[in-house]
């Protein structure tokens, strides 16, 4: 059985581990630090907003974790009604050989609350290329653990996650 090594993101990716090639199941739990920026914003009247925002950042994690030491790369689209806020984000993590994971993340929360205190995310990891070609799915989750700074137009923090994904 061959080995290759992978990568996955998903708001929220980390380490590097060989993987064989068919059919396994794995976990990954690590930390994101990033800084976010809100790129476009619409704000309508009496509490209904929408925009854009990007977001870079690095995953980090124990020895071992799939999606440690790989830089992230996230667009998405966030709307406020009536105090809940839903984020939409979609990321790229790509480790220093180029190779690439492709996951997505979506949180519904209420933002008058500190972040922290926010619930978790749900991500799905869709795809991966080169070194982590094969990735066949995966599920799991991200949450705010630490904000650094927060303005209306820009976030810096950190948060964890967890989950597990599939190789064909």
């Amino acid at each position: 059985m061959s080995q290759r090594t992978i990568l996955v993101s998903s708001v929220l990716t980390g380490p590097i581990c060989s993987i064989p090639a068919f059919g396994a199941g794995y976990k990954y739990d690590n930390q994101f630090c990033f800084v976010g920026t809100t790129t476009h914003m619409i704000d309508y009247a009496d509490g209904y907003k929408t925009g854009n925002f990007d977001v870079t950042g690095i995953r980090m994690g124990p020895e071992g974790d799939p999606f440690r030491a790989i830089a992230q790369h996230c667009v998405g689209q966030f709307t406020i009604i009536n105090d809940e806020q839903e984020d939409n984000k979609r990321c790229e993590a790509a480790n220093a050989a180029g190779d690439k994971v492709f996951g997505m993340f979506t949180r519904k929360f209420d933002p008058s609350k500190p972040m922290a205190e926010q619930p978790e995310a749900s991500v799905r990891i869709l795809h991966g290329t080169g070194k982590f070609a094969g990735i066949a799915g995966g599920e799991g989750h991200s949450k705010m653990t630490d904000v650094i700074s927060h303005t209306p137009t820009q976030i810096s923090g950190c948060a964890h996650s967890w989950g597990t994904f599939t190789t064909k």
